[in-house]
């Protein structure tokens, strides 16, 4: 399935399509938040009776994961070629500012950052679920690092700052970027703050 924004049809579909129902959850939760989703909300949304939602994902919690994993592939992993060991520091930070700034409304998607926001209800969420936020989290902060690691040692990173700091301290970065993005400021505050912020771990010469 591709990553297009998905068209239902009218009626009640003859047999539950997986794909579907991860997806209209996915774009549910990214929108409103996990916690304010109900299972019977996905299930209108969905066109289809919680016994099938059920048969499919097992539980909620199994619902929410498989949403959260389509949500990595979709909005995350695509910043793994940002952060490859040839890319430079400046030409990093530039190209995850163009990553951030995209419009997602234009492509169908919502603002803001799903993961961020089963972050601010984890407590609420199954346990499948809250285990892969903290996979997905350790993930993409390593991932951080090892770029970081690849640029001090190439001299376009300070060799007295510490990686995993400045691996944290961009993902703030991008967490408030997103957030500033989904409350509507607008793409030239986000992307002047934004840059500001980042300048720092420019080295100086």
């Amino acid at each position: 399935m591709d990553d297009a924004p998905l068209k239902l049809k009218s009626g009640r579909p003859k047999t539950i399509v997986r794909d579907d129902i991860t997806h209209i959850a996915m774009i549910s939760y990214w929108s409103e938040g996990p916690q304010n989703v109900s299972i019977n909300e996905i299930c209108r949304r969905a066109k289809i009776a919680k016994p099938g939602l059920y048969r499919e994902f097992g539980n909620e919690d199994g619902l929410q994961r498989e949403a959260l994993m389509r949500y990595h592939t979709l909005a995350v992993a695509p910043l793994t070629h940002i952060f490859s060991p040839k890319c430079s520091l400046a030409q990093g930070l530039d190209e995850l500012i163009k990553f951030l700034l995209q419009d997602r409304v234009a492509a169908g998607l919502p603002n803001g950052c799903l993961l961020v926001k089963a972050r601010q209800c984890f407590k609420e969420l199954g346990a499948q679920t809250q285990a892969l936020a903290n996979e997905y989290d350790k993930l993409n902060h390593n991932k951080l690092v090892a770029w970081l690691e690849h640029r001090q040692k190439a001299g376009d990173l300070s060799k007295s700052l510490s990686i995993s700091l400045a691996a944290s301290y961009i993902g703030v970065q991008m967490t408030n970027a997103l957030r500033m993005q989904e409350q509507g400021e607008p793409t030239e505050v986000i992307r002047g703050v934004t840059e500001l912020a980042l300048s720092v771990l420019l080295r100086q010469e």
